[in-house]
Protein backbone atom coordinates (compact mmCIF):
# COMPACT_ATOMS: atom_id res chain seq x y z
CA UNK A 1 0.00 0.00 0.00
CA UNK A 2 1.04 3.35 -1.09
CA UNK A 3 1.23 6.96 0.77
CA UNK A 4 -1.19 8.29 -1.82
CA UNK A 5 -3.42 5.07 -0.92
CA UNK A 6 -3.38 6.36 2.64
CA UNK A 7 -4.46 9.51 1.45
CA UNK A 8 -7.35 8.11 -1.05
CA UNK A 9 -8.70 6.19 2.46
CA UNK A 10 -8.25 9.31 4.32
CA UNK A 11 -5.96 7.94 6.80
CA UNK A 12 -3.60 10.42 5.70
CA UNK A 13 -4.01 14.35 5.92
CA UNK A 14 -1.88 17.59 4.83
CA UNK A 15 -0.65 19.40 7.62
CA UNK A 16 1.17 22.53 7.56
CA UNK A 17 3.52 23.42 10.56
CA UNK A 18 5.24 26.14 12.67
CA UNK A 19 8.23 27.04 14.19
CA UNK A 20 6.93 27.17 17.37
CA UNK A 21 5.50 23.25 16.68
CA UNK A 22 8.48 21.90 15.45
CA UNK A 23 10.42 24.05 18.87
CA UNK A 24 8.38 22.20 21.00
CA UNK A 25 9.03 18.97 19.23
CA UNK A 26 12.63 19.66 19.77
CA UNK A 27 11.81 20.26 23.45
CA UNK A 28 10.32 17.07 23.99
CA UNK A 29 13.11 15.06 22.56
CA UNK A 30 16.02 16.58 24.33
CA UNK A 31 13.93 15.91 27.38
CA UNK A 32 13.31 12.23 26.60
CA UNK A 33 17.51 12.33 25.62
CA UNK A 34 17.78 13.58 29.15
CA UNK A 35 15.50 11.00 30.50
CA UNK A 36 17.29 8.16 29.16
CA UNK A 37 20.06 8.27 31.17
CA UNK A 38 18.38 9.29 34.45
CA UNK A 39 17.60 6.16 37.19
CA UNK A 40 14.27 8.40 38.40
CA UNK A 41 11.16 9.34 37.31
CA UNK A 42 11.60 12.38 35.21
CA UNK A 43 10.11 15.77 36.40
Amino acid sequence: MSLSDWAKNDWLKPHKTSQQEIDGLFTIVERELHDCVLTGISR
